[in-house]
């Protein structure tokens, strides 16, 4: 056969963009296939999820709305700001596997493949579109943590104090290495930002003195172009020195004093003759000697930088933080190496969706592997390995066996590595 003559009328660039419009063409099939299929399980994923996860959740919607528009409006709250955290930390990489999974296995049950090895395009160039958009789709998920999520943390916290537990936080605490001070409230409420039964004591080994606060509740006061603040109500202010001894406080003048009770009248005496029985004399009911704490009814809590989210954190791991927050927060937390699993997590997270595709897609395309439906459940028993391996190292890592960095970045690094040998090793 002779080479191809190319016709005057048509231009050099309309001839070579005719020779490529085959790989286009498959590119442009690939991309409408995953991004279809993405699309659809996202839904239907977010649909399964918000179906039975609201099962558990009906009785506190109910008991913080009212009437049934009351109702839908907190539900459709509650679910609209929990999604994308979902999305970021599980929905992404399953949805984003199971796309891959279909568009491959749809394309292989077509017999779509045959044509396009014989015409010299390999597996790897045929399934760039889905490797790239699995990418697009990580890097969509670091944008969600670092931009979206973290804007909205008032509204997300506040959203999540209509679910389930969320209303009310048992033994929630906070320490302030900075100021070297820990603040425990037995109860706090999120939606309220309010605490009951406060303890502030003192940590640090440099005071010249030490002191625990005693409160019986604790708001959140946040003044118009001022900085936020707590503000403790009716307790007491008891102060130590160096040594641990208890320092007394003076008792206010007499004059400040409350008169003591006045005696309840008597009835007279039957015996005209007989003398009158002396009244007891008046005891001071707050002597000097005894006064140990300094009673208040209202102050400012001493000078931290908590605020009500770090009370929050206690009972939702995931607080809602930005990469230079966590930097901050890994410099004065006592748990430090909590705080790095998180900083580190925050940049390897996004990449389990990239990851999940390079290890299923070339095991469901896999020679050795007849049954295409038998490769997809081996594709999704791998994936699963992945997960609790990388939980198990994330696991050791929060309890110090590991250094955070290794136990974050082990799972992803092998399995990672693994996936891009068996896509690069896919036949061509």
């Amino acid at each position: 056969m002779g080479r191809e003559s190319i016709p005057s009328s048509t231009s050099w660039t309309a001839w070579r963009s005719r020779r490529r419009s085959p790989r286009r063409t498959l590119d442009l099939y690939m991309t409408k296939r995953f991004g279809g299929l993405f699309l659809a399980d996202c839904f239907l994923f977010s649909l399964l999820y918000v179906l039975i996860d609201s099962l558990s959740q009906v009785e506190e919607f109910a008991r913080n709305s009212s009437g049934l528009l009351g109702f839908l409006k907190i539900a459709f709250t509650y679910y609209s700001y929990d999604l994308p955290g979902l999305f970021c930390l599980l929905l992404g990489p399953v949805t984003t596997l199971a796309s891959a999974a279909f568009a491959v296995t749809l394309t292989a049950r077509g017999n779509e493949f045959v044509p396009v090895l014989a015409a010299g395009i390999s597996l790897q160039r045929l399934l760039a579109p889905i490797v790239l958009l699995s990418a697009l789709v990580s890097a969509g998920t670091l944008a969600i943590q670092e931009l979206w999520i973290p804007r909205h943390r008032d509204e997300i916290l506040a959203s999540k104090a209509y679910g389930r537990g969320g209303s009310l936080i048992r033994q929630a605490h906070y320490t302030d290495r900075a100021q070297g001070i820990v603040v425990i409230a037995e109860k706090y409420f999120p939606l309220e930002r309010r605490g009951e039964n406060i303890l502030v004591l003192s940590k640090g080994k440099d005071r010249p003195r030490s002191f625990l606060i005693h409160a019986r509740s604790m708001s959140w006061v946040e003044p118009e172009g001022g900085h936020g603040y707590w503000r403790l109500e009716t307790g007491g202010l008891q102060e130590y020195d160096a040594a641990g001894e208890i320092i007394p406080k003076p008792a206010p003048p007499a004059a400040e004093r409350s008169p003591p009770p006045a005696p309840a009248p008597q009835a007279p005496p039957s015996n005209l003759d007989a003398a009158p029985a002396a009244s007891p004399a008046p005891q001071d009911p707050d002597p000097p000697a005894q006064r140990l704490s300094e009673p208040f009814e209202a102050r400012r809590l001493v000078e931290t930088g908590m605020i009500p989210q770090d009370l929050e954190n206690n009972e939702r791991r995931n607080l809602p933080l930005t990469l230079a927050e966590l930097e901050r927060k890994i410099a004065v937390a006592p748990d430090r190496h909590r705080w790095q699993i998180r900083y580190y997590s925050r940049i390897a997270d996004p990449l389990h969706s990239l990851i999940l595709v390079l290890l299923g897609v070339p095991i469901i395309l896999s020679r050795d592997t007849r049954n295409i439906f038998f490769s997809a459940l081996l594709a999704a028993l791998i994936s699963t390995a992945y997960f609790i391996f990388n939980a198990g190292m994330v696991y050791l890592g929060n309890r110090g066996t590991l250094d955070p960095p290794l136990a974050v970045w082990l799972g992803p690094i092998l399995f990672g590595s693994l996936g891009v040998t068996m896509y690069f090793r896919m036949r061509t």
